[in-house]
């Protein structure tokens, strides 16, 4: 917890290299309330207009810890994921997955929104078949809001500091893993966004007459240290106030 409240009092410092002009960023990790503004940033733009939702689950008896449970879950769903790809006869399946551990025992169990991918029942006899077992429930949706869906399990991660114990971030810590996650093609989609918006701020800034200028890392700083921050940051300014 104090680690959480460390990091919500701190920001990153970044100069011009051409002006030494000031940019101020939010300092975050993936378990602070921050986090949350890059997943409404990233999911925000996508929804499934029809497809299903999977959930695979795990059996404690064949791991030793939880490590191996979460690394275990993460290996069977990309061999299911590589056998669908080939039992419906595409290259690959645009999917939103979201790890999430249960209450009661703290079992993980992975959460995955394939889209434009409908099982019927003849497909799950052919995956029960293929897996040997039934630990694995399947759901059609339509037009559905990933961002939602996500959000409603990030929400139990990405909790203010004030709120931490009751948070399962130490699950994802001590398992080193990610709360959600998305195949190729989201990624790419969202990297054209942010490229596109980058592209888009500079050419409005070059439009006005600004020149472009690269930055640099400066530091991490606490928050009533540049509040507002200085017309331009120099050297002697770093040294007495950042060290």
């Amino acid at each position: 917890m104090d680690y959480l409240q460390d990091i919500e009092d701190k920001g990153l410092l970044l100069r011009s290299l051409v002006s030494q002009k000031p940019i101020v960023k939010d300092y975050a990790v993936r378990f602070s309330s921050k986090r949350l503004k890059k997943t409404r940033w990233q999911l925000g733009g996508i929804k499934l207009d029809f497809g299903t939702h999977l959930v695979l689950t795990v059996d404690p008896k064949r791991s030793h810890n939880i490590v191996e449970c979460v690394k275990g879950l993460r290996a069977e769903w990309n061999d299911l994921r590589r056998w669908l790809q080939r039992y419906f006869g595409v290259k690959t399946i645009s999917y939103i997955e979201v790890l999430e551990f249960g209450k009661e025992h703290d079992l993980p169990h992975l959460h995955v929104l394939m889209a434009r991918v409908f099982f019927e029942k003849e497909d799950l006899k052919a995956i029960y078949k293929w897996r040997g077992e039934q630990r694995i429930r399947v759901t059609r949706i339509r037009d559905f809001n990933a961002l939602g869906y996500v959000l409603k399990y990030a929400m139990k991660v990405y909790n203010d500091f004030d709120v931490v114990k009751d948070s399962q971030a130490y699950l994802y810590w001590v398992t080193d893993a990610k709360v959600y996650g998305m195949s190729r093609d989201h990624y790419k989609g969202i990297h054209r966004r942010e490229v596109a918006m980058a592209a888009f701020g500079w050419f409005m800034r070059m439009a006005e007459g600004e020149e472009y200028e690269g930055y640099e890392y400066v530091g991490i700083f606490d928050w009533y240290v540049l509040d507002p921050p200085p017309p331009v940051v120099t050297d002697e300014w770093v040294d007495l106030h950042i060290g």
